[in-house]
């Protein structure tokens, strides 16, 4: 009896495991201000996300057009993570701003919108996925905020209007230096502006990063450290 006391009991938990992890990859939807936000909730923490069935389309319907204010909250949840090409290719949108518990900017999440101009950072963000801006050809200059410890590959590439980066003062892993984005110890280069025409690489950095220079389809002048 107790043999079969004990298998139904791990055959109980396997089931509430199982409930458990279903519930988490549930894609949920929610209007807010005029747009259903696509998102799914684990440890009370919302995602938008743009993929259903393995396949990717915009997390919001309609495509998000002028101004757009990420919500605070879904599905009673804050939002902390905009999710893989979540916005990709919404090529209307001029303006984003980010609630400030948004910690995650995943891989493609802004990719090709075309027309974007203004991103307002959240507090307390601290990744920034590979191509997550890549394409945004209008997007000013940007500050990385001081709690960001991650920048992906060509994060901003093929941003043309991005003249220079600034990081806040305070961020223990990143430092900008006339306008180009290095490690904080000056020993590899992160991100170069699309937009810069000239750029001379300090004597101090090691090291290229890949994509760094991905999309600076105007720079005219390079000068690197014998």
């Amino acid at each position: 009896d107790s043999s079969n006391n004990g298998q139904q009991g791990g055959s109980l938990r396997a089931r509430r495991l199982q409930r458990q992890q279903e519930a988490q990859k549930a894609i949920h939807q929610e209007n807010v201000d005029g747009y259903t936000w696509s998102f799914r909730v684990h440890n009370g923490e919302a995602e938008i996300v743009a993929e259903r069935d393995g396949k990717f389309s915009c997390a919001v319907s309609p495509k998000p057009t002028g101004d757009v204010a990420i919500p605070a909250v879904l599905g009673d949840a804050k939002v902390t993570s905009i999710g893989r090409d979540a916005l990709k290719g919404c090529d209307e949108l001029l303006s984003v701003t980010m609630p400030k518990d948004v910690k995650d900017v995943q891989i493609g999440a802004f990719c090709n919108c075309g027309k974007l101009a203004s991103v307002n950072f959240s507090q307390y963000l601290r990744s920034i996925g590979n191509n997550a801006f890549m394409g945004c050809r209008k997007l000013a200059p940007v500050t990385i905020p001081v709690s960001v410890t991650n920048i992906g590959e060509a994060a901003f590439a093929y941003c043309l209007e991005m003249k220079h980066i600034d990081v806040e003062v305070g961020n223990q892993v990143f430092a900008s230096i006339d306008g180009v984005v290095y490690t904080k110890d000056r020993a590899e280069l992160v991100v170069c502006p699309s937009g810069m025409t000239s750029v001379a690489i300090p004597d101090s950095v090691m090291k290229i990063r890949n994509g760094s220079f991905t999309g600076c389809e105007g720079l005219t002048s390079l000068t690197i450290p014998s």
